[in-house]
């Protein structure tokens, strides 16, 4: 039986294998490994990523600060 360290240490010798030729798979401007290669899916998760970012700065733009003087 193989100890668990010695198994860690195979699966991560084998990702540092790979990994350069997955990531020369992937096409140019996308994050790798994380959108689906199915182009209708990307196009939701772009629409979806643009609304998401949409809504953060709608948000941040509402947040009120409060003025240090009126701590008081």
């Amino acid at each position: 039986m193989i100890s668990y360290e010695a198994f860690r240490a195979e699966v991560e010798r084998r990702k540092r294998e790979r990994w350069p030729a997955i990531l020369a798979s992937e096409p140019p401007g996308r994050a790798p490994g994380r959108r689906p290669r199915d182009s209708e899916k990307e196009r939701l998760l772009l629409r979806l990523d643009r609304l998401r970012l949409e809504q953060r700065s709608r948000d941040a733009s509402l947040r009120v600060r409060q003025d240090p003087r009126d701590g008081d």
